[in-house]
């Protein structure tokens, strides 16, 4: 059926029964078809054989009613063009292999971020979640620019949040960094060209007084955070690695954190002293989580958690990564440190661990390890009772 297509001519429109659809052909331009269905829905197709195909193309334009005919057929117009090109296939095909930033960032995370430390892989998919994706999860992968990246770490540094987009330039970085890798882009776009982010060097180290006044707030907390803060300042866990411990990790000598849930993919193990055991929190019947409040998931020490500490010890601002370093700084104060197995309780690679050195050199310095541990125990003990 042909005829110039009208708005009258649309109307009375009708699939006889029997037939699924039935297409009416425009005179007015070649392709332009209004199709209309058993159920009485009516569209505007174009269908044509694209030069240098011999098999018929649908695509579908709108809805009648959606578009109008003038509509339709300006559409059909550009078409008729697009299927006299011999190339149009091609780079349809091309176009319809195109992944967005969002597609392959799935693939990033179910191949790549698999291999993170637990920590570091909920923290870089936080930031994609919240502040990369809503802005480029449509982009074409390839399109992706550094005026793209910059847009999203401006908007966060406005915020005085510095720290925080520093953290998400580096993360896309790693992100765009794997996409050269695999051959979805040619290159990265943000590679050598990091922006002056304005992020203090983080210095805090507590005095051992400010030790003892966050040991005697932590009272004020519930059992299970008040436990874990204090296992916290006796043992240079990171608090990540630490708070998610479920019991049978305890041997009742030594805390052991296995490798896929630390930083360097390493366990590491820590003797608990006496006066460390003293901090261990009840155990519940209802988990196997050594702090939890509720029995179904880990205790967290938040930013909230930390503001209320700060407000009950009186003690200045301080993170509670501050208390590694305090661990470190003070027994490395001490004369005749043993900075190589301050090293490894922090679960560092030493220097000796380093280079061609680490090859050959696979102690673990377990018995040096368990001294520091015990005269870092003593002098905390000592501090908080005032001696």
């Amino acid at each position: 059926m042909r005829q110039k297509l009208t708005n009258t001519v649309i109307a009375k429109l009708n699939c006889p029964i029997g037939k699924s659809d039935i297409k009416c052909s425009d005179t007015e331009v070649s392709g332009l078809k209004v199709r209309v269905t058993a159920n009485g829905s009516k569209s505007f197709i174009f269908e044509k054989r694209p030069r240098g195909t011999g098999k018929l193309k649908l695509e579908t334009i709108g809805r009648v009613g959606d578009i109008t005919i003038d509509q339709a057929r300006a559409t059909a117009r550009k078409k008729v063009l697009d299927y006299e090109d011999p190339n149009y296939m091609s780079r349809l095909a091309k176009e319809k292999a195109r992944q967005s930033f969002a597609d392959v960032y799935e693939q990033y995370k179910a191949v790549k971020m698999s291999l993170l430390a637990e920590s570091t892989r909920e923290k870089q998919q936080g930031y994609f979640r919240r502040e990369i994706l809503p802005a480029l999860k449509d982009f074409p992968i390839e399109s992706v620019s550094r005026a793209n990246i910059s847009a999203i770490t401006l908007k966060i540094q406005q915020s005085g949040r510095e720290g925080a987009a520093q953290d998400v330039w580096k993360s896309t970085s790693a992100f765009l960094t794997w996409c050269v890798q695999q051959g979805y882009i040619g290159v990265n776009p943000i590679y050598g060209a990091t922006p002056q982010f304005n992020v203090k060097k983080r210095e805090r180290v507590l005095s051992l007084e400010e030790v003892a006044k966050l040991w005697h707030a932590s009272e004020e907390l519930t059992p299970a955070r008040c436990s874990l803060v204090r296992l916290l300042l006796l043992m240079p866990f990171r608090k990540s690695e630490f708070s998610k411990c479920v019991w049978e990790e305890y041997d009742g000598h030594y805390f052991h954190v296995p490798a896929d849930r630390t930083k360097r993919k390493r366990i590491i193990s820590l003797l608990v002293t006496e006066f460390a055991e003293k901090q261990l929190p009840a155990r519940r019947n209802d988990t196997d989580l050594m702090f939890s409040a509720d029995g179904r998931v880990a205790t967290r020490l938040d930013d909230k958690l930390l503001k209320r500490l700060t407000a009950v010890s009186g003690v200045s601002k301080f993170s509670w990564h501050d208390f590694r370093r305090t661990f470190s700084t003070r027994l490395e104060d001490k004369q005749n440190a043993d900075y190589i197995a301050i090293d490894a309780c922090l679960n560092h690679i030493t220097d000796a661990q380093k280079g061609v050195a680490g090859v050959y050199n696979r102690a673990n310095y377990a018995e040096r390890m368990k001294v520091v541990m015990q005269q870092w125990s003593d002098m905390v003990e000592a501090a908080v009772n005032g001696q």
